[in-house]
């Protein structure tokens, strides 16, 4: 598959043939993944993000649309190939709900301990909302009170949340945090994300199953505005993904590990020295199996949108060589998984004529693609969100906004590995 990337003018030419002639051919095999689609889990909505939990159920967050004003946060989950009647967890007229700024869910490691966020707004400005966390103890039956994640009472942006569970009674979040980035003479006119005094930081915090936020940590003093933070926790520690900001306007993959109780230096694993005056709207995709890591993100390399995948065997503190994954004309939105063989499983949106297609790609830590198939075909518009992937036994689930008929919603499949 790396013969793909030809390093000359003839790579634009021979790309589509070669594509096509790819799947031709995986399409004539018989031990390529399959894919099954599930029961429409949702009405209408957007934004889903999917988990596995211990005992190998799959877990899924979603927003409905109640109606023009009112948004509610909805839980479900997958036993075999079915789901779980959808409960309703909250429902609000304040949110702020966005395409890429996505509730998440959590699961504890033992027992039926879950966690939620979505964000709601706390000031009279657009991007003035918070992280706002309710917990249930029951699998998801019945949920408690909610509380706020973040301490510092700022009506400033804070969202892009990334949840990783540390042991049975402790669960970490990443986010992007703007209480820096606030003024009083802050205003609506001109405002660019709440981003008028300081810089956008990243900050990551430990809470307990009964609401209490342990630890808070700075883990950068300056990142992009609003592209997602991703989270994985290793053998050693947790490791956070971002997408950084120089004061150049550079904006590549970052990376901060745990090292003890203190957090490391941030890095670039891999610059792609994409220097770019605006967020992109594009964050990483992290996993972890032991100190293996994954790591799987869209950026801009020699004038060409990419989506790249780099391993590392030292849980992040380096990382191989990058891979290039993508098949020409990516829009990015990717996601990713360990697989219990040290592969990754990764998924991301292509650019297909005038619409998109939800590819999915099973990668080796060489770089070498073993399958390479179409989940679905979706749209390329802002509507059609963030992909998500859960690992399962014999495979994976793959969830996804269909924005093309008002009335689908979020889609869901079993790829099931040969």
């Amino acid at each position: 598959m790396n013969s793909l990337y030809l390093p000359s003018m003839a790579r634009n030419a021979l790309l589509p043939a070669v594509i096509c002639g790819l799947l031709t051919l995986l399409a004539c095999r018989t031990d390529v993944p399959t894919i099954t689609p599930l029961e429409n889990p949702s009405e209408s909505g957007c934004c889903a993000r999917l988990v596995p939990t211990i005992d190998d159920r799959q877990l899924m967050s979603w927003i409905h649309y109640v109606d023009d004003t009112t948004d509610a946060l909805m839980f479900a989950s997958l036993q075999g190939s079915r789901w779980s009647d959808p409960v309703e967890v909250r429902r609000g007229s304040n949110w702020f709900v966005n395409w890429a700024d996505f509730p998440s869910v959590g699961a504890y490691p033992e027992g039926d301990k879950l966690s939620l966020h979505w964000l709601e707004m706390s000031g009279p400005q657009t991007f003035d909302y918070e992280i706002r966390m309710v917990q249930s103890a029951d699998g998801g039956q019945t949920w408690g009170e909610d509380f706020v994640l973040h301490q510092d009472g700022v009506q400033a942006e804070h969202g892009f949340v990334s949840q990783t569970p540390v042991s049975d009674d402790r669960m970490f979040a990443s986010w992007l945090d703007g209480r820096r980035t606030k003024s009083p003479e802050d205003s609506d006119h001109g405002h660019d994300h709440g981003h008028g005094a300081g810089d956008m930081m990243l900050r990551g915090a430990i809470f307990t199953p009964d609401n209490r936020v342990l630890h808070e940590w700075r883990l950068d003093d300056r990142v992009c505005d609003c592209c997602g933070t991703a989270s994985a926790l290793t053998d050693r520690g947790l490791v956070v993904a971002y997408r950084d900001r120089s004061e150049e306007e550079v904006r590549d993959i970052a990376v901060v590990y745990q090292k003890g109780h203190e957090w490391s230096k941030p890095y670039i694993p891999h610059p792609d020295h994409w220097k770019i005056a605006g967020c992109p709207v594009n964050g990483p995709a992290l996993d972890a199996i032991g100190d293996e890591v994954v790591l799987a993100w869209y950026g801009h390399r020699d004038d060409l949108a990419q989506v790249r995948v780099t391993f590392s065997n030292d849980a992040a503190r380096s990382f191989g060589s990058s891979f290039r994954i993508d098949q020409g004309e990516p829009l990015g939105r990717a996601d990713v998984a360990m697989l219990s063989d040290g592969r990754a499983m990764v998924v991301w949106l292509e650019k297909d004529a005038e619409k998109a297609a939800l590819m999915a790609a099973i990668i080796q830590p060489d770089g070498t693609i073993i399958h390479l198939i179409k989940v679905a075909n979706t749209t390329a518009s802002r509507g059609s969100g963030f992909p998500t992937l859960s690992i399962r036994s014999g495979g994976a689930l793959v969830a996804w906004t269909d924005n093309s008929d008002p009335s689908a919603g979020i889609l869901t499949a079993l790829v099931g590995f040969p």
